[in-house]
């Protein structure tokens, strides 16, 4: 009986994981430095340069990974989520908490499964034009 080096995994490697993480990072960055003066870090939430973030998040990883495509997507769209819960954590859940809860995750899944689609479909096109 032969035994593996290595136990196969569900899970995709880390160098993935960590562009998935530069990639939401760099779109929340980018987003709060769009803000205008003033203004509170939560607003960052509600701004089309998140959402479009996170569009183009879902996309990239679904084209480095198309196989994985709902998982990508599914691990961008959290962003927002994790990044409310924990804005929360540090300065209070506030009275509208749930609802902040709900538009941060359909700011987040919702562009990050149409970014995810359309790379999976670019990706495939690309493959499709190059076998000819």
């Amino acid at each position: 009986m032969k035994i593996p080096e290595q136990i196969p995994s569900k899970l995709p490697p880390a160098r993935l994981w960590a562009l998935a993480a530069a990639l939401v990072t760099a779109a929340a960055v980018f987003s709060y430095l769009r803000l205008p003066p003033g203004e509170e870090l939560s607003v960052l939430f509600f701004r089309q340069w998140m959402l479009l973030g996170m569009l183009l998040s879902g996309l990239i990883m679904s084209l480095t990974d198309p196989n994985r495509w709902r998982y990508w997507a599914v691990a961008v769209g959290l962003f927002p989520v994790s990044a409310v819960v924990v804005y929360m954590v540090v300065r209070g859940p506030g009275n509208i908490w749930p609802i902040a809860l709900a538009l941060a995750f359909t700011i987040g899944i919702v562009p990050a499964f149409v970014g995810a689609a359309l790379g999976r479909g670019l990706r495939g096109l690309i493959t499709r034009h190059r076998n000819g």
